[in-house]
């Protein structure tokens, strides 16, 4: 449990050190247990955060390092994450 608030961090601080810009599709495949759903749900919070941080910045809100972020978290917690071309 201790390393959500770790991930939530990182994902905040990576956000906020890169800049904002245009990113790719992915398919999410959720994890099966309710604890790493749990988990998934915290990575969208940072997203959420990511997405104000480059808005309030008057940049693309859909980051392609808010997303990126994202999806590390979001397979950290046990979900998968398939690039779509």
């Amino acid at each position: 449990m201790r390393r959500f608030p770790i991930i939530i961090f990182l994902l905040i601080l990576f956000s906020l050190l890169s800049g904002c810009t245009h990113q790719k599709s992915y398919t999410y495949i959720p994890p099966y247990s309710a604890a790493d759903r749990s988990c998934v749900s915290k990575c969208l919070v940072g997203l959420k955060y990511c997405q104000r941080i480059c808005a309030l910045k008057n940049k693309n809100p859909r980051s392609s390092h808010c997303i990126e972020s994202f999806n590390t978290c979001y397979t950290a917690c046990g979900g998968r994450v398939v690039a779509e071309r």
